[in-house]
């Protein structure tokens, strides 16, 4: 049976992935779509799902475990709309989320259908076809009813606009009939592992937040402070549910603004226990299995970890451990019974192997690779680093350099500073094809959490806080500095990319240190910040994300790089989507021609149907390319 199952993937793998150019390194062969991601064994462990690349574009492929015949590859791709996620409702049916761009008035913005079909392509019905087009997004599948194969819960904005109702519908018709009307101010809804409704969101205009709750369905909901007006408790989030309906896991802060995970007294009103714990980074997410029952927890420091809690899973990552070191490992999926796992490896210099392995046979064999057609001999390492910014802040960063260079070795590099997006977000240890593309170009690699990145607490991100084009800015730039007197950059030819947040950011740092960056290449970007607080006012929110991003005294020309078009002296290149519907393209259009008219050296690209992510292979190559040439001309 294992064999078969593994010539299975690999027959899928040579049908589905296209001719591949044999250029080491290219543009065509690292910008690729991963082969293979999102894997899923059905419940039983016969069939296995994942999205693949076919012909450039993601699709799903549906495939039973032959024991003997021809093998069937069921494959669903859509023309208009991207694939979202998809989850098996049982051993026959799929459900499958699909997103694309849209507008409501004179709002540009993203939207979400679900679908649900059988394993074999048979039955594909759009389960949501008959709603009103009141929900912007009709995806938000809150419990798969695991006791009932043929029904799920969903929430939809069915009368008022960000308080669902919850409806059980039917997974085969779209027959739907609701079971939670919607309540004022709750903006959301969860539901246990046996598919009851026990807790809700309540969001009111004014004063905090809190959790409304309920222990079962035979007893009256109640409301539980998440913050306590005399601060005597600490502020928590909810998480999952427990086996014990009197305790919760919720996320909180430690003194130094770190999440963990906690458990929380329902009746006490309390948090009575620790579950996961960090005195440097956030707690990431807790690991829940098929059953809904928490069974482990994710953090990254430098690197990332999973850590599990059974004796068996503790045991099983011991000995994947041994025989990967240095890799991350991670279970991507079981069969519901756990005794068919997928699992995955990856590091800086693999993109990504997954494994089978079958309990009962005992036995772990190799399945396939994310990205087969690069060869991972010609990968460069990741080197964990830090740098002190203007302030003495402790910046942590990665550095990769050109395969075969050594840190101490390494001088006078060309140096591409590469800011992550957000920027309420992080760079992480691991496969990056953007820094692979460009180390094999003989280039070196920069990546820093400035202030304000997540993933390291409170305290550190606060520090971001109203700091957009200021201080987060000074601590890229006081990276490229370090470059220079590490002896690694080459002064003269240094170059700033980044893409949404780091395309403001490539634009922004030449602004602020003028003579720095020999060119600049901006992705997505905001480039008036003057649009950006317009546009936002469209948004539920919008007040807390402006107080966010300047302070009062700060003007919107101040850190807008539309307003500083003067100084910028550096080639630039720009690239953006058309269907970008997180940062408007139009920031891109008219930002380049004004730059024409001033007679500044601008090239730009313009991604047809582009989304914000990059989502469509030929983006992801045509970006990469671009780029090669732009810096082979003025790096």
């Amino acid at each position: 049976m294992k064999n078969i199952f593994i010539a299975v993937i690999l027959t899928i793998s040579s049908t589905l992935t296209q001719a591949q150019d044999n250029a080491p390194i290219s543009a065509e062969t690292i910008g690729q779509l991963p082969n293979i991601s999102n894997i899923s064994l059905s419940p039983d462990g016969t069939k296995f799902a994942s999205f693949r690349n076919f012909n450039g574009r993601k699709v799903l492929v549906v495939q039973k475990i032959l024991v003997e015949g021809e093998i069937t590859p069921h494959v669903l791709q859509f023309g208009k709309g991207e694939l979202n996620w998809f989850h098996w409702l049982n051993n026959e049916r799929l459900a499958i989320s699909v997103r694309f761009a849209s507008q409501r008035r004179a709002t540009k913005t993203i939207e979400t259908r679900l679908l649900a079909m059988n394993w074999d392509k048979t039955n594909l019905v759009n389960l949501t076809e008959r709603l009103s087009n009141n929900s912007q997004l009709q995806d938000n599948v809150i419990s798969y009813l695991p006791d009932d194969p043929d029904h799920v819960l969903i929430a939809l904005d069915n009368k008022y606009f960000y308080f669902p109702d919850i409806f059980k519908m039917n997974i085969h018709t779209g027959k739907r009939k609701r079971i939670q009307k919607e309540r004022r101010y709750v903006t959301g809804w969860r539901a246990d592992r046996h598919g009851i409704i026990r807790l809700g969101f309540y969001r009111p205009v004014s004063g905090y937040n809190k959790l409304l709750y309920r222990k079962n369905k035979d007893v009256k909901w109640q409301k539980i402070a998440t913050k306590k007006a005399d601060n005597k408790e600490r502020t928590f989030y909810f998480e999952a549910f427990s086996d014990d309906e009197n305790i919760l896991y919720v996320t909180a802060k430690d003194e130094g603004g770190r999440k963990g995970i906690y458990k929380y007294n329902v009746e006490k009103r309390t948090i009575i226990e620790d579950v996961a714990v960090s005195d440097k980074v956030d707690i990431t997410d807790l690991l829940i299995n098929r059953d809904g029952k928490v069974v482990g927890h994710t953090y990254s420091d430098e690197r990332p970890h999973s850590v599990y809690y059974t004796k068996f899973l503790k045991s099983f990552q011991k000995m994947l451990t041994r025989n990967f070191p240095g890799e991350h490992i991670s279970v991507e999926t079981t069969s519901k019974d756990m005794k068919k796992y997928i699992i995955k490896t990856s590091s800086p210099t693999n993109p990504g192997t997954y494994y089978f392995f079958d309990l009962e046979e005992k036995k772990l064999s190799y399945l396939i690779d994310s990205y087969p057609s690069v060869d991972n001999e010609q990968l460069s390492p990741m080197h964990i680093v830090s740098y002190k910014a203007r302030d003495e802040l402790e910046i942590p960063a990665y550095l990769s350099l050109p395969k075969g260079v050594a840190v101490k070795k390494a001088k006078k590099l060309p140096t591409i500073i590469l800011p992550h997006g957000g920027p309420r977000s992080r760079d992480y240890y691991g496969y990056d094809h953007w820094v692979q593309f460009l180390t094999a170009r003989g280039y070196a690699v920069l990546q820093m959490n400035y202030r304000g990145s997540t993933g390291y607490g409170d305290d550190f991100k606060n520090l971001g806080k109203q700091q957009w084009g200021k201080a987060m800015i000074d601590d890229i730039n006081d990276g490229t500095q370090w470059m220079i007197q590490e002896g690694i950059a080459d002064p003269d030819r240094i170059c700033i990319l980044g893409w949404s947040y780091g395309g403001y950011a490539a634009l922004q740092a030449p602004v602020k240190s003028p003579g720095m960056y020999k060119c600049s290449i901006s992705g997505a970007t905001v480039t008036n910040m003057k649009w950006l607080w317009r546009d936002s006012a469209k948004y539920n929110g919008y007040s807390r994300y402006r107080k966010y991003i300047k302070d009062d005294d700060t003007s919107l020309k101040e850190i807008s790089p539309y307003h500083h078009m003067k100084a910028l002296k550096v080639p630039i290149l720009m690239v953006h989507g058309t269907k970008d519907r997180i940062v408007p393209y139009l920031h891109s259009k008219y930002f380049v021609k004004e730059m024409k008219q001033k007679k500044k050296n601008i090239h730009f690209v313009t991604l047809k149907d582009g989304d914000h992510h990059l989502s469509r292979e030929e983006h992801r190559i045509l970006f990469l390319k671009e780029v090669e040439k732009f810096l082979k001309k003025y790096l």
